[in-house]
């Protein structure tokens, strides 16, 4: 049943039968789908419709009726706030359900594609812990929690380090403890902030384009190789060297630290002059008993494979944009299976810019 409460209706009694695409649940009311976050299929709740479309809704929870049976309770304090993980109430097993109906959905009911039996996915090892690469933003002025409104306690510290709000390029929510890379990757990043309210140092104010301390990149490998990149937003020699000391002392199994100054208005880095302060300037990974050397430049670089098996006559091709520290894990596989590789390797962008642009001017020379 819906009622009108301001523009937009409240629902009562929505029953989620679905889980949909972006952490979204999915309801009917009527002839039209809901679109709700935050919560899992065979909840009955009430929502708040947030947006109206032709054939769709959108809304957010205003009371749980019924809880479903798949619920189970999120490890992080801060799901539902944070932009990521947002199926960490529902359980891993039914997560994996769920994503393969979805696929399935879309191939045989959008894309009227007759399929063969599927074999179901194979889950991941581990749920928690599993990331090779975090980064995190710097605020002035973090997001404010509803807990922390209702208290009615003067916020004394703003200055905060952690996720975007989901839709707010401008708030970060200060994150305690996150679940998705290992030790000591929580470790590092309260540290930095612990250090700059000691010492007085600045956030970065997105806005205003200023502040010293912008964003903070960490990588490790399964070699144990770790990389700390620490990213300014302004030139402050000696804060910088500060921030860089400190945690070149603390954290000494890092293996290359490094830092960048960032005074353009986006936080793209790769275009910069990234400097390494202490260690190596790369870190390795391994993949199937192959190393693969990894540096803060490495997402500038496309690596075209051009795959061929002796018993097929066709050139199989492949575009490989590198993760963390290089190279796309499933690209590496292929290599390791194909019977010869011919590559054309570390084409940096802005080459391909240049080259570009030098066509064009000699077409228009020629014309």
């Amino acid at each position: 049943m819906g009622r009108k409460k301001g523009r937009h209706p409240l629902i009562e009694g929505l029953e989620i039968a679905d889980a949909g695409a972006e952490g979204k649940a999915i309801g009917r009311f009527g002839e039209k789908v809901v679109f709700v976050p935050y919560v899992v299929p065979g909840d009955v709740v009430d929502v708040q419709v947030t947006k109206k479309r032709k054939n769709y809704l959108e809304g957010r929870v205003t009371k749980i009726h019924t809880k479903s049976e798949k619920r189970v309770t999120p490890v992080c304090s801060h799901f539902g706030i944070c932009g990521g993980c947002k199926w960490q109430n529902l359980g891993y097993e039914d997560q994996l359900f769920y994503k393969q109906k979805q696929v399935k959905d879309h191939l045989t009911r959008i894309g009227k594609i007759e399929l063969p039996e599927i074999q179901p996915i194979v889950g991941a090892p581990a749920t928690e812990y599993y990331r090779n690469k975090l980064e995190f933003t710097f605020a002035h002025s973090r997001w404010v929690t509803e807990d922390e409104i209702a208290t009615n306690d003067e916020i004394a510290e703003r200055r905060g380090v952690g996720f975007h709000i989901p839709g707010r390029f401008d708030k970060i929510l200060d994150v305690d403890r996150c679940y998705l890379q290992g030790d000591p990757s929580n470790a590092i990043r309260l540290a930095v902030k612990e250090f700059a309210f000691d010492n007085d140092l600045s956030f970065y104010n997105v806005r205003e384009q200023h502040g010293l301390l912008r964003n903070l990149i960490i990588r490790n490998t399964n070699l144990g190789e770790l990389m700390a990149l620490v990213c300014f937003g302004e030139d402050q020699e000696d804060n910088i060297a500060l921030v860089m000391e400190h945690l070149k002392e603390k954290f000494p199994q890092v293996t290359s630290l490094m830092y960048v100054v960032n005074t353009k208005q986006n936080d793209t880095i790769y275009d910069l002059d990234v400097q390494s302060f202490a260690g190596k300037d790369h870190i390795v990974e391994e993949n199937e008993n192959e190393n693969i050397n990894g540096d803060t430049g490495a997402e500038d670089n496309l690596e075209i494979n051009l795959l061929e098996d002796v018993n097929d006559p066709g050139i199989h091709m492949g575009y490989e944009e590198p993760i963390c520290p290089g190279t796309k894990s499933i690209n590496q596989q292929v290599r390791a299976m194909a019977s010869s590789v011919a590559r054309m390797k570390a084409i940096n962008k802005q080459t391909v810019a240049m080259a570009f642009t030098e066509a064009r001017r000699a077409a228009d020379a020629a014309f």
